[in-house]
């Protein structure tokens, strides 16, 4: 599961907490409404094909070109990102 969120906030440090929006009519809120857990990543200015890749409908966006790694709890985290 993955998306691009398009507004996302945060509300607090400790504990952390942080805001997004999926509409209930998203192919991803089922999955992330039971999930319990998941990995922020937050793409630079130039990694707009990342951000399109996640935001498009039936394709395997953790299949190649996608780089990522197993983070806490066994989310899927970039590579290029720092753990956290």
């Amino acid at each position: 599961m993955g998306l691009t969120a398009t507004s996302f906030s945060s509300v607090s440090l400790a504990p952390p907490l942080v805001s997004f929006y999926v509409a209930q009519s998203s192919a991803t809120w089922p999955w992330l409404r039971l999930a319990g857990t998941f990995a922020v990543n937050v793409l630079a200015g130039d990694q707009h094909d990342v951000a399109g890749r996640f935001a498009r409908k039936d394709v395997d966006r953790f299949a190649e070109p996608t780089r990522w790694r197993r983070g806490p709890r066994g989310r899927r985290c970039w590579r290029t990102s720092p753990p956290t």
